[in-house]
């Protein structure tokens, strides 16, 4: 049976066009395939016609997917406009179409292929989809004209019934088919691995990410195949661990889940598995508990040397490594001297030379190249050629551009220059560096401190010997009969400087005992407003020799524990200071309890003030404000910071704040704290 070629969409009748057609695919090989000639034939043969006929529409088309007893075979698939043929009035009048004559029938559009190939009596019946639309028509047809039994209509009508049912089995089928592949295509993509066996255990499914993770031909022998096992007998497993060997000897850790497939009813399918790559992972948590051990470790030791084998045990039980040595470098003989190892043997040191030099051995090598070094970039690599220890890493511990040693790790396989163990490596040697840089700011501080201690040692017995005799042979000399009062005079002013030297070297020598804690106070329980009160009117002589006003407003009862004779010389300095700076001012002394269960006492005068930006500095020693050195006033700069000494001994602060409307307010707060043990 032939068929003409479409023209064009728009010659489709408009009521075929606004028919709403469901887009099967009849070229497919899984409709046009010999069940559809079956259908054709048992069609023919049930309405006890000719010709048996099984159309498809495709859109705008009806194409002719089955046929039986055809005179013309040439072409069974093809094809034709639904406007153009019989079998297309099924869809433009979504009935049933019987036709007697095809010939005499005016519903038979004049180019049918029916009338071209003498087709007479045709019967067709709508094929129906699972949502209830017309998508093909399956007919009967004679090459005689007669009325159609009811017998063979009704056969007709079942059969399109058959093949709604057959077009429902082959949509599910390929509805299927696709949800197979589009779940295949996407297993296939995962980077998990996933693996299913049905419920006797034979494995039925099993993705490539299998493979690329080391479980190829996956099947009950691989070790990955226990939690599948597991959850087949009925256990939810997760996160299990398979530790799989690799040729170049690293294991790698693989993490799997599996679980039991059931279905609705609760019966048992199967079981599904789930595998991933944990290598880098556990690799990462032995490199932080690595990081953690050797910080741990750091923070409690006073020595490199005590913390070295700490540290490179630390590192190698992490890395599960059998090794490590740790070398510094000796810049004056311009060497390599290892100062720690792992394992240590039962020595002191470990197995192999003492000392490298530059570019000798792994470790030599990092140092010269200032750089991680890994044992495949070097030919017969060793540890200062000991054939007993077989390095896998040398990393430098650095220092701005130096090298100030150099961590050495064995492996007992050699392993790849990989970035994540350089990086870790790299980073423990920093803490190791820092360590170092630290001890040696401490040394130094140390050093300084002694220093100080040996300078003011000096300082108290070399100055205080001859200011002693310039002392003494002044008296003698004012006691002298005869002497001039001109003489008199300048030994009087020898002898003032000479006290006001002395005075200055006592102040130091203090100011340098309290720094150092080898001052000792004297704890006892002590009454602060009597202090305060005393201070006071001791300083009254020298406030009305300068024309200063003393105003006292101390509360009573403010007994602390402390030191009676250092607060007293706190006192007396903070009110001679702030009467010198207030000439014919007011100088108030308050002394009250604080809000914070302590004692506040505050010296406050109406002089020239202090700079805001010198409040924190003029506490330092021996630094004097500009207004002092331009007013030419008496100090050496330490009485402040000697009082600031003092305060903080009795665990108090000292703060100087401005004064208002102007002058300087020198705020000291101390705890009411019991006696230190």
């Amino acid at each position: 049976m032939t068929t003409r070629e479409q023209e064009s969409p728009e010659a489709v009748d408009p009521i075929v066009r606004g028919t709403p057609l469901r887009a099967f695919d009849p070229s497919a090989s899984e409709v046009v395939d010999s069940a559809a000639h079956h259908l054709a034939s048992l069609t023919a043969r049930a309405a006890r016609a000719t010709v048996g006929l099984i159309y498809l529409a495709d859109g705008a088309l009806f194409r002719l997917v089955g046929e039986s007893g055809l005179r013309d075979r040439r072409q069974v698939v093809g094809g034709t406009p639904v406007s153009s043929t019989a079998a297309g009035l099924v869809l433009t009048l979504r009935q049933p179409v019987i036709i007697a004559d095809a010939r005499e029938d005016a519903r038979v559009p004049p180019e049918a292929p029916i009338l071209a190939h003498g087709g007479r009596a045709f019967a067709a019946y709508p094929i129906h989809d699972t949502d209830g639309e017309i998508v093909g028509v399956c007919a009967a047809m004679d090459y005689a004209p007669h009325t159609w039994a009811a017998e063979a209509l009704a056969a007709l009508d079942t059969a399109a019934r058959v093949c709604s049912l057959f077009l429902h089995e082959l949509g599910a089928r390929a509805e299927a088919d696709r949800q197979h592949r589009f779940l295949d295509a996407m297993l296939e993509r995962l980077r998990v691995g996933v693996a299913g066996c049905d419920s006797h255990g034979r494995v039925v499914f099993a993705n490539s990410a299998l493979g690329r993770l080391g479980l190829d031909g996956f099947h009950h022998h691989d070790p990955a195949s226990l939690p599948l096992a597991r959850a087949l007998a009925g256990e939810v497993v997760r996160d299990a661990e398979i530790v799989l060997p690799t040729p170049d000897g690293v294991d790698r850790v693989l993490l799997a889940d599996a679980e039991p497939l059931c279905a609705a009813s609760g019966e048992q399918l199967g079981a599904v598995l789930s595998v991933w790559d944990a290598t880098n992972r556990r690799r990462s948590e032995r490199f932080l508990a690595a990081e953690r051990a050797v910080r741990e470790v750091l923070a409690d030791a006073h020595s490199i040397v005590e913390a070295g084998p700490a540290v490179l045990r630390a590192v190698c039980r992490a890395l599960d490594w059998p090794g490590a040595q740790l070398w510094l470098v000796d810049e004056e003989a311009d060497v390599l001297r290892v100062v720690a190892g792992y394992p240590e043997d039962g020595g002191d040191r470990p197995n192999g030379p003492a000392l490298l030099h530059r570019g000798v051995g792994l470790p030599g090598a990092a140092w010269e190249r200032d750089g991680a070094v890994w044992a495949r970039e070097l030919s017969g690599a060793g540890v200062g050629g000991n054939p007993a220890v077989h390095p896998g890493v040398a990393i430098p511990v650095p220092n701005a551009g130096s090298t100030l040693g150099v961590l050495c790790f064995a492996a007992e396989v050699a392993q790849d220059a990989e970035d994540t163990m350089t990086d870790l490596l790299s980073g423990i040697a920093g803490q190791i560096a820092q360590f170092l840089l630290r001890r040696r700011v401490e040394d130094a501080e140390l050093a300084l401190a002694r220093s100080k201690d040996e300078y003011l040692f000096l300082v108290g017995h070399e100055l205080r010997t001859p200011l002693t005799s310039i002392a003494s042979y002044t008296e003698l000399l004012a006691e002298t009969p005869g002497i001039d009062q001109g003489s008199v005079r300048l030994l009087e002013v020898i002898d003032r400087n000479t006290s006001r030297l002395r005075h200055i070297i006592d102040e130091l020598l203090d100011l340098a005992a309290l720094d150092s804690g080898h001052a000792e106070l004297v704890w006892e329980r002590i009454d602060l407003a009597a202090i305060a009160g005393a201070a006071l009117e001791d300083t009254r002589a020298i406030a009305d020799e300068a024309g200063v006003t003393l105003r006292a407003e101390i509360a009573p009862d403010l007994a602390i524990e402390g030191d009676g004779e250092r607060l007293r010389q706190v006192l007396d300095h903070l009110l001679r200071n702030a009467v010198a700076h207030s000439r014919d001012g007011l100088v108030t002394l308050s002394a009250a309890p604080s809000a914070a269960e302590g004692v506040d006492v505050i010296v406050a005068d109406t002089g020239v003030g202090i700079a805001a930006d010198e409040s924190d500095e003029v506490l330092q020693p021996f630094y004097r404000t500009v207004l002092s050195r331009e007013q030419q006033l008496p100090g050496a700069g330490l009485g402040l910071a000697l009082s600031r000494a003092i305060v903080q001994a009795h665990h108090g602060t000292l703060r100087l704040t401005p004064n208002q409307p102007q002058g300087t307010r020198a705020v000291i707060r101390l705890p009411r704290v019991d006696r230190p043990a």
